[in-house]
């Protein structure tokens, strides 16, 4: 059976350790743990030495110096680039986390059993409020715990979404969907290697924040592939912070590049990175 690898995206060491941690707490782990890091900040590194001495395993660690402009596709694509070198196989399925976001236990099994029927699998994200995040311990994320702190309007909108976006599956086979519906959440989805290559990836010509995930979805389903939501079972703990993120996504500088036609394989991306600072890979033994 293809083999799960865990790709964590970030730009600092804040919140990054309970994501890991997190990742103790699977009823069933990743093959490998990849963390991209767009920064090459000194306090990157302890922290996740400590986290590969928590889980007991190494860590594929990439840094480069964060550019003037933030490349969240680039910075992801440098994840796949970082793993890749380690000689997985074609057929093996990526799972994507940001490093602000804690898996909940059953989060690895259902994006791989997903993946073994389906291309795309489709996680759902609740957002933890201040109060929740401050109150969070390492010891709740360790034992699989976080879900507890949940609210009952928070467990429903996991419900809902999963509704949603199965409803959204249903219309796209009917073609009544937009070209990007059912959209991904780059914070926690899975996708086959083999389809991400096709479609060379994130495109990093999308530059600043937001709708490279949806770019990305609409490419893959430019080749037929065919999504499948696990968002009852493959749910994300986002820890709060400030954002970046606008209100309206409509009001992201990105947005209107949704409506303007593109190619499946995107002209920058996997196969061919804008230019960027160097990247270093590393690997984190467990002391």
């Amino acid at each position: 059976m293809p083999d799960l690898h865990a790709l964590i995206i970030t730009h600092t060491h804040e919140r990054i350790a309970n994501t890991l941690l997190g990742l103790r707490a699977q009823t069933i782990g990743p093959a490998t743990i990849t963390v991209a890091c767009d920064s090459d900040d000194e306090r990157i590194e302890p922290e996740i030495q400590r986290a590969a001495d928590a889980l007991n395993r190494p860590i594929i660690l990439s840094l480069r110096k964060r550019s003037e402009i933030a490349c969240r596709s680039q910075n992801r694509n440098n994840a796949v680039r970082a793993l890749l070198e380690q000689g997985v196989k074609e057929t093996d399925y990526l799972y994507f986390i940001d490093g602000d976001c804690i898996p909940s236990p059953t989060a690895c099994k259902a994006h791989r059993e997903a993946l073994g029927t389906h291309e795309l699998s489709l996680g759902w994200a609740v957002r933890l409020s201040e109060e929740q995040t401050e109150e969070l311990t390492e010891r709740q994320v360790l034992a699989g715990k976080t879900n507890e702190m949940l609210s009952n309007e928070q467990h429903k909108m996991c419900v809902r979404a999963h509704f949603q976006t199965r409803k959204r599956i249903f219309l796209r086979s009917l073609k009544l969907t937009k070209p990007h519906k059912p959209g991904i959440l780059s914070g926690n989805f899975g996708v086959r290697l083999h389809d991400f290559r096709t479609v060379n990836g994130f495109d990093e010509s999308f530059t600043g924040w937001g709708m490279e995930d949806d770019d990305l979805a609409r490419r893959l389903y430019m080749i037929g592939v065919r999504p499948k939501s696990v968002m009852n079972t493959a749910v994300v703990y986002h820890q709060y912070h400030p954002t970046e993120e606008p209100l309206n996504w409509k009001d992201s500088p990105n947005a209107h590049r949704l409506s303007e036609p593109c190619e499946a394989h995107c002209p920058s991306g996997i196969k061919n990175p804008a230019p960027q600072n160097e990247m270093r890979v590393i690997q984190v033994v467990p002391n």
